[in-house]
């Protein structure tokens, strides 16, 4: 579901949110809470479902 939310901004033809998104991308892998699993996937990681 979150990819869903995510694809939707990254897709937009005006390119609107998509800094506010890349900040919020990396706030979340600097507290941990998601982490890289390879290519363009985000792996949620235990603190981040702890913390969600």
């Amino acid at each position: 579901m979150i990819f869903t939310a995510i694809e939707e901004i990254w897709l937009r033809p005006d390119g609107s949110d998509r800094e506010e998104l890349m900040e919020g991308l990396q706030y979340a892998g600097d507290q941990g809470w998601v982490e890289d699993a390879g290519g363009r996937k985000l792996r949620l990681t235990a603190k981040g479902a702890a913390a969600a």
